[in-house]
């Protein structure tokens, strides 16, 4: 585990902790809006940011509890290989309300790209997410959003790609 030295180390971390169903010490290297102040969103529900007045923060075991919902107790329903991470720059502090409440030190985006591995098909994706440096500590900065009938662990990949298959003869 490459652990939390830098913002991309911190990014690679994460991925790896909920690819082998380590929820809760990936819960300790991130933050999360709770957007619905509910500990349970079903699964037809869309969560968008700004949809509570009072901002609240996803606790440990709501967030483990979640994730075992989603991905299955030690994360039996993902595989991700090739956790690479790339800091692409320091930003503002101000940009986003949520990030003037947490008071950050710094600001960073990070690039995280690896490969996804479902039945017998794998998958290239990405994703761009702050890393917000608080007390001395990276944390990866999660939106606490969702589509409609959707997970929120699915909003941490995106440009989700087909690179080929497992299986001889497959498309």
């Amino acid at each position: 585990m490459p652990g939390t030295r830098t913002p991309e180390d911190t990014v690679r971390s994460f991925y790896l902790l909920i690819d082998r169903g380590s929820y809760e010490q990936a819960w300790e290297m991130s933050v999360e809006p709770n957007w619905k102040g509910v500990s349970f969103v079903p699964y037809k529900d869309e969560v968008v940011a700004g949809s509570s007045p009072n901002i609240t923060w996803t606790g440990k075991e709501e967030f483990s509890r979640r994730l075992e919902m989603e991905l299955g107790v030690n994360g039996i329903w993902l595989r991700l290989h090739d956790v690479e991470a790339e800091t692409l720059g320091e930003s503002e502090n101000t940009v986003d309300p949520l990030l003037e409440v947490l008071s950050p030190e710094a600001v960073y985006l990070v690039r995280a790209t690896g490969t996804l591995l479902g039945a017998c098909t794998i998958f290239g994706w990405d994703k761009d997410l702050r890393v917000v440096r608080i007390d001395g500590e990276y944390r990866v900065f999660l939106e606490g959003t969702k589509a409609a009938k959707s997970f929120f662990y699915q909003s941490w990949f995106s440009n989700i790609e087909k690179i080929g298959t497992l299986r001889p003869g497959g498309s």
